[in-house]
């Protein structure tokens, strides 16, 4: 007889094991998923504003080179409606110094792919963060519900666990369009 009781013990020592490691392992789960949504956050803080400030960039330089060449095709031009030769040619010579030198430079304006590689990168990484707090969300799901259901909730109570209060749910801030601002571009 004290061999079925000594079974009942060891069963219910095993399930308590069992249930307490599985409850740890959701709660770490949990909090692993919460630390990825930061990491995946804090990416798109560093990243987002250094990219735009590279777009400017070269927005700014290839403003740059276009008004330099406006600028000098305009002399040619005025050049040639006033008979004045010398200067035609002066502006012709600036011109074509300024588009060599752009090219040797810049084979190809890259403006547009800034703003691509942009675009791409705020895409991605939105998808990358929807992706954490989806993984959160299924994580909290699954531990609220080990803490609810009988009779792992027992075991639950034993260790002081409580359901998570909330799952992760966008706030109207983060709802928002992150503000990208080219008006200060010169």
């Amino acid at each position: 007889m004290w061999w079925i009781i000594l079974i009942i013990v060891l069963a219910l020592v095993l399930f308590y094991v069992y249930e307490h490691n599985r409850l740890q392992r959701l709660n770490m789960q949990v909090n692993q998923s919460g630390s990825d949504i930061d990491v995946q956050l804090k990416k798109r803080a560093d990243l987002i504003p250094n990219l735009i400030s590279t777009v400017k960039g070269a927005v700014n330089a290839e403003r740059g080179t276009l008004e330099r060449v406006t600028k000098y095709r305009t002399q040619i031009l005025d050049g040639v409606d006033k008979k004045d030769y010398n200067a035609a040619l002066q502006a012709s010579n600036n011109l074509t110094t300024v588009l060599n030198a752009t090219a040797e430079s810049y084979p190809e304006l890259h403006t547009n792919q800034n703003f691509m590689q942009l675009s791409e990168t705020m895409t991605t990484i939105a998808n990358q963060i929807a992706s954490c707090q989806s993984a959160y969300n299924s994580c909290v799901a699954d531990y609220n519900l080990a803490v609810q259901n009988i009779p792992s909730s027992f075991v639950a109570k034993m260790m002081n666990l409580k359901e998570k209060d909330a799952m992760i749910q966008a706030t109207s801030e983060e709802k928002q369009n992150v503000n990208v601002n080219f008006d200060d571009i010169k």
